[in-house]
């Protein structure tokens, strides 16, 4: 895993992390990192390029068509992303049946894409969350919305299955991000343990709710809807669908205070 510097956000590889600097932080880049960015999005192309010529083999002439007019589409979302870094992103969600906290009448939705294995979601948990609770969710301005993105691994799924499993789903929740660095952290013990200190489940029932993975396809779901959305690493921060380009509490402030007025 690799951190980008710029905001607290966290990535599978170090080419991700740099299309992401040119995507969402092109004005604070150094010309090194700039060098970086360019090289990430040439490594792209030609892997594009590769995977086309493979088509052109196996499709012939009426696929190759299609994947080029594909790769001029991505091309151009690329190039308008770039000059515009984080903003008019826009995220269509279903948030039906996920957990939220706040009003169910107000007019901000605010949505995290989260793993419970990501140190940057706790620390977000800690910091801006709580901030948000105090200022605009206990007010009734906001509602807050946590959506599983696990792809840090086994225990990231395992982890998100436990919470889909937990009616008491806040609760529980915090006190997974900060058991990160727990010694058992990924154990079936451990959550367990964690909803009976934290809930009134029949930590039973979610012993064998977690061993029978009887949420893994809501696990799944949420992810999709993720990537569907343009999440690539956590969190990841929607205001009323629009990305924020990073995970700051004073950005995320900025963005509800203009819907609300």
């Amino acid at each position: 895993m690799t951190d980008c510097k710029y905001c607290d956000k966290e990535f599978d590889s170090e080419d991700e992390k740099y299309l992401h600097w040119g995507e969402e932080h092109g004005n604070e880049l150094s010309s090194h990192d700039k060098e970086k960015v360019k090289k990430a999005e040439k490594k792209t192309e030609q892997k594009k390029s590769e995977k086309m010529k493979r088509r052109k083999k196996l499709g012939g002439q009426a696929l190759a068509i299609g994947v080029a007019l594909l790769v001029v589409a991505v091309l151009g979302y690329q190039a308008y992303s770039s000059m515009n870094p984080g903003g008019g992103q826009t995220g269509d969600f279903n948030l039906e049946n996920q957990p939220f906290q706040g009003n169910p009448d107000a007019n901000v939705t605010v949505v995290e894409f989260g793993d419970y294995s990501c140190g940057h979601c706790r620390r977000f948990e800690n910091g801006a969350h709580k901030q948000l609770e105090e200022n605009y969710i206990s007010t009734g301005d906001v509602k807050f919305y946590w959506v599983n993105y696990a792809f840090l691994g086994p225990e990231s799924t395992d982890a998100a299955v436990a919470s889909e499993c937990v009616e008491e789903f806040w609760e529980f929740h915090g006190e997974m991000l900060n058991n990160q660095k727990n010694a058992d952290w990924g154990s079936t013990d451990l959550f367990v343990q964690i909803a009976g200190d934290t809930t009134s489940v029949n930590t039973e029932e979610l012993r064998s709710c977690i061993s029978n993975q009887d949420t893994i396809s809501e696990v799944q779901s949420d992810r999709a809807q993720g990537s569907n959305n343009g999440v690539t690493g956590t969190p990841s921060i929607f205001v009323n669908g629009e990305r924020i380009p990073n995970n700051k509490y004073s950005s995320i402030k900025a963005a509800i205070e203009q819907k609300l007025n």
